[in-house]
């Protein structure tokens, strides 16, 4: 999901670290006092979305969304703009049928979009590596960067027909952007 990656990366420049810089690289506070306020208003979601989240096998600890947040801000707008390109590249090319992958004949176009990205952060870790992400890394870990930048998406309650108000289509969603 190269389009993910660019978006996320992209969206750094405008997030709670990179807002604060202007446009030759040096700190200076360009944002106006409005754009500001509704940044970390909207912002305060993400940290609530994220703190939200119990870890199991972390002994119930809870995310630090605030150490996070810029990751988690770039995560949400990544898979948002990795999702408007293959929506306008899918709009451009409506005569091509798509081939479907073995073994996922069943799904739609649009949700193996959503798998792909998701396969992205799968991975295996001990609970003792999860509790030193928590506590330390600034990205959340791997299976929260696929399940809550897709809750915030409508797209993706769309394409699988997530109930409203179900873990997968919360009523209350995030972004930004």
């Amino acid at each position: 999901m190269v389009g993910a990656v660019v978006g996320h990366e992209l969206v750094h420049g405008f997030d709670d670290q990179g807002g604060r810089y202007d446009e030759y690289g040096n700190l200076n506070d360009w944002w106006d006092v409005n754009t500001a306020e509704k940044f970390y208003e909207k912002a305060e979601c993400f940290v609530k979305q994220y703190e939200d989240e119990k870890i199991p096998e972390a002994g119930g600890q809870k995310l630090n969304g605030r150490l996070s947040l810029g990751e988690n801000i770039a995560d949400n707008a990544g898979i948002k703009t990795a999702y408007a390109a293959y929506k306008s590249w899918a709009n451009e090319n409506s005569d091509v049928k798509e081939p479907a992958l073995p073994g996922f004949q069943n799904f739609t176009s649009e949700q193996i979009f959503f798998i792909a990205y998701a396969n992205n952060w799968c991975s295996m870790m001990r609970p003792q590596h999860i509790i030193q992400l928590i506590n330390t890394d600034v990205h959340a870990p791997g299976r929260f960067r696929a399940q809550i930048p897709l809750r915030n998406r409508p797209e993706f309650s769309r394409a699988f027909g997530c109930p409203k108000g179900s873990a997968m289509n919360p009523e209350n969603k995030c972004g930004i952007w």
